[in-house]
Formats: C-alpha cells, structure tokens, sequence
C-alpha cells in the first residue's frame, strides 16, 4: 500500500509542477534561498530567471573575518539536470543541494568576479538546514519537467525554408571576455542545399577568417553535438559517414577539403536550439539535393549533362580540361595545366564494363572525384598518355568544381551504365556466316614492338587451323593451332588484357590437350588452349561473342 501511495504522490507532484509557470516556481524560492553562515563564510544566495527554463543563481562567498568576498554566477537550464542526483548533504559544517548535468556534460556556465568563465558539470545550493534543504531539493526537481516542456515547446519550424532562415538569422556574433566570434551563414540560391559558413575569431587585436562551404545533405544529423572548448560552446558537425567534402578556407585560399567544423554559441541554450534546427534542416534537406539529380531516359542526355559538369576545373592553380565523345563505347580525355607543365590522358572504355555499385565520390585533398572502377577489377579501359599508350587499367576519375556536381555525376553515370548494360551485343547468321564473320574479323594486330599476323582457315569441317606469326625487331615465329571446333568448351571463350595487349583465349572441354600444334614448321606437344589478339576491346567483345555463339550452335 505505501509503494502504492508514493508512485501516486510522485505523479502528482510531477503534474503539480508543469502545471506551474516555470517564473512563479522561481520566484517562490526566492524565499526558500537564505544567507547560510559556517565557521569562516557567509554566503548569500539570489536566484533568477535568465529565459524561461534557464536559472541565474549568485553565490556570493564572504569572509567573516576580513570581508573579502567572491561572487559567482551560475547560468544554467534545469532541463539539463538530471533529477535523481537533486539531493541534499552535509558537507563538514554546511547543508548543500547538488545538481548534476547528466551524463557529466558540461553545460553549467559559470563566471567567477565577471571576470572568468568556464563550463562546469555540477552547481550546488546552500541550506540553513536540513528542511530548508528538503524544500530546495523538492522545488529545483519540480522545475526539471517544468524546463523541458519549454524546451520541447521552444522552437515551432516546418518547413526547409523556414529552418534556413532561422539558421541564417540565429548563426551570429559571438562576445567573450577576451575574445569574439564574428560568424555568418549564407545558403545559395543556385545550389539546393548549399551553405557557407565564415567565422572570424578576434582575439588580442588579430583575426583569423575561415570559411565551409558545404551541403546540408552531406551532414551526419546524429554527429551534431554541443561540447564544451576552453571558454566557449560549440556544436560540433561532421559530415555522413566522415567523408571528406567540406570545402574549407583559410583567408580565402582553398585548403584540402575537411569532415567537420564548429558553430560558435554563446550560451547552452543557443547551442540547444542551433542543434534542433540543423538537425531537422539536415533531414529535410535530402529532398532537396535528391530532386536536384536529373531523370535521364538516354546516354546521349547523360553524357551532356556530364561534359557540362566536368568541361573545365580549376583549383587553385590546376586546371583540368575534360571531355566524353561517344556513346557508351567512349573516349575520355583529361588534359591537366599547371604553371610547369601539360598532362594529355585519353581514356577508351566502354560503359558497360564499369561496376554501378564501384561508381564513388570522395575529396583529393583540394580536388573532388568520382571515381570509377570495372566489374571484378577487369583491366578494359585503354589508357594513353600524352600520346604514349600505357598499360590498360581498371578504373579512371573525373575532376569536379563542387561536390555537388559529383553526386549528380554519380548518379547520371550510374544510370548509364544501366542503359548500356540493357545494349545487347547483336550476334546472328547461320554456323557458316558466322565462319565468315569469325574468320573476317581476325587480322593484323600490332602491339608495342611486336606484330601479329593472324589467319583462321576451315581445313576439314570441323577441323579448324588457326596462324599466328610473330614478328619482332629481330626475330619471327610461326604459331599454328589445328583443333576441332566442337572440342573448344564455349565457357572457356573470354576476353582479357595484359599490359597494352588485347586477346581472345579459347580452351578445350576439361581442359585436355589435344590441339595440335606447329611452332615454325616444327611439331611440338599438344595444347589445350590458344589466344587471338585484337587490337581494341570491342572487337575482342564481338569476337568472344561470335565464338560462342558458333559454339552453341548444333
């Protein structure tokens, strides 16, 4: 029954209390408050009301036997408090009332002789007695619900328009003691989403400007924290999964691009609602940079919206200079200007090859990517530079202005890889017209410093022979393969590179060696595969495709 009596009695102090406003709860403690007196201080207590849900208690130490005094003033909210450490204790001589932050945040602010401030996580209250203690205790719990109902009441925005401009209004000056914070924040109007952020920090007669530019979208809701630097709060942001695209600036020169920054508050309170409403902007601003991507039905849409993005970038003194031709079989080319030199790259691959899901944006120091790799790390992309053709490679980058050009870049080539992946290679013709096309289709390749010599020929149906001679600076060697066209296993049939060459390998069923073979003239042990060189990708494509296809056939 007493368990019973106390739940009841809880509840009905606790609705007592928010039903209360949270100035008459103040201003009827200020009776409760008295001088306290011990053995060498009197200590004189007033409390106040800042704003609603926020307390201004003065403690003022005097000595007894000299009169120095010291006066300090505690800015607090009791919505940070947490209730259950409220309590009353003898300290030697003295009944106090300690109230705890919770989770030992320092969110007390506390000014000693209007002179120096800090943050502190605990504030404490002094009783004449030990029922004057129970009255402090009951009153400063009654203003905890009290507080963070103001606070969930405080701020009533809706929409993204209305968070930005109170962000906007809200994001200002910040006066300590010995320093000052002049921020200001501005959204674009050509670039949903996209905020700078500049703050001047003044101190001893220096300042020091930095500037964020940087996407709403791209900000990690749950990393935006209050915390506690030195003499002043901060709310702390980072961006999603720490990635690295807010660009960042130092007297107006770019440097490498960051993952978080600080808003500068000048209160508990301002930090409270700046972190409310970034949060809730955040949220609301992925519809923004989502309609913001284009819905394009064909590669040839793509691939102007991408030359339109990547044409020409400069940053600092780099400036990169691209263009895509082609559908999606495509030449890139990347030419890159420095003061000391010039880097021509020209890319050759084809859409198709790229992995969807391996299409990523990310920050090179000052420079944003979008990075792109093959499926399976496939080496298909043909690679050149300045005029000397290099090894292929998996993967090539595109240079982007503004991370925001990058995620629509992602998006927009991740939809073409789409379209080309639905562009079937259209392989047709009876077993002797693919004969034909087969045998039309493999001729001289040169490759570095070698040259290849190639010829398939119908010897005895099925009976096929294929020649390669290989011609080098000093020396030549005639390869021949003679095999059955129905012992060749059609899995087998692949496409590859190595180095700058392109071939066709064919392998038999179980890989058994029964292809005979000739090396200049000369009868040497039998084979079970073989491989034909091309001299790009796509026809090394369409050859793999016409083999199978002839291999299936019955």
């Amino acid at each position: 029954m007493k368990i019973y009596v106390f739940i009841f009695l809880s509840i009905s102090c606790t609705y007592f209390a928010k039903a209360q406003s949270f100035s008459s709860v103040v201003a009827g403690m200020q009776t409760v408050l008295q001088t306290v007196e011990n053995n060498k201080n009197q200590i004189t207590q007033t409390l106040k009301e800042k704003e609603p849900g926020v307390l201004l208690y003065t403690c003022t130490t005097t000595t007894i036997k000299d009169g120095k005094s010291q006066q300090e003033v505690y800015e607090f909210n009791m919505a940070d408090i947490d209730i259950n450490t409220i309590r009353a204790f003898t300290n030697k001589d003295v009944i106090q009332v300690q109230c705890l932050v919770a989770k030992k945040q320092k969110f007390i602010k506390k000014t000693t002789d209007s002179q120096k401030s800090n943050y502190e996580q605990e504030v404490f209250f002094y009783a004449k007695n030990i029922d004057n203690g129970r009255e402090l205790v009951d009153a400063l719990k009654g203003l905890v619900p009290i507080s963070e109902n103001i606070i969930d009441k405080r701020l009533s925005l809706k929409t993204y328009q209305e968070h930005l401009n109170w962000l906007v209004a809200n994001i200002t000056q910040v006066n300590l003691l010995d320093k000052q914070y002049v921020q200001k924040l501005t959204s674009s109007s050509k670039i949903p989403g996209r905020l700078e952020f500049i703050v001047d920090q003044v101190s001893s007669g220096k300042s020091v400007n930095s500037s964020f530019q940087f996407n709403l979208a791209n900000l990690n809701p749950n990393s935006i924290f209050a915390e506690v630097k030195g003499d002043v709060i901060v709310l702390h942001v980072e961006t999603r999964r720490k990635l690295d695209v807010i660009k960042a600036f130092a007297t107006t020169v770019q440097k490498d691009y960051v993952n978080n920054f600080d808003f500068y508050c000048e209160s508990v309170e301002k930090s409270r609602d700046l972190q409310k409403v970034l949060k809730q902007a955040v949220l609301l601003s992925e519809d923004k940079i989502e309609a913001m991507i284009p819905k394009i039905k064909s590669v040839g849409e793509g691939i102007d919206i991408l030359n339109s993005k990547i044409k020409s970038v400069t940053i600092n003194e780099v400036t990169f200079t691209q263009q895509l031709l082609g559908d999606c079989v495509l030449s890139f080319t990347k030419k890159e200007a420095t003061p000391a030199k010039m880097t021509d790259n020209i890319y050759q691959l084809n859409l198709r090859d790229l992995g969807k899901n391996l299409i990523a944006y990310n920050t090179e120091g000052k420079n944003v990517v979008i990075n792109c790799k093959t499926k399976a790390g496939s080496k298909f992309i043909k690679f050149t530079e300045n005029q000397v053709l290099k090894n292929y490679t998996n993967q090539i980058e595109f240079q982007l202005g503004e991370v925001e050009d990058a995620i629509v870049c992602r998006a927009v080539l991740e939809r073409l890889v789409e379209l080309c992946e639905a562009q079937e290679i259209r392989v047709s013709g009876s077993k002797k017209e693919l004969l034909t096309q087969i045998k039309n289709s493999i001729t001289k390749v040169t490759e570095n410093k070698l040259t290849y010599e190639q010829q398939l020929e119908l010897k005895d149906d099925p009976i096929l022979q294929f020649k390669s001679t290989e011609i080098g600076e000093k020396s030549s060697k005639l390869k021949v393969y003679e095999f059955n066209i129905n012992d060749i296993n059609p899995v087998t049939v692949a496409f590859n590179t190595s180095s700058t060459a392109v071939y066709v390998s064919l392998s038999t069923n179980y890989m058994e060696k029964i292809i005979k073979y000739y090396e200049d003239g000369a009868i040497k042990n039998y084979q079970n595969t073989f491989t034909i060189q091309t001299s790009t990708i796509e026809e090394a494509r369409l050859l793999s495709e016409m083999l199978k296809r002839i291999l299936t056939m019955k």
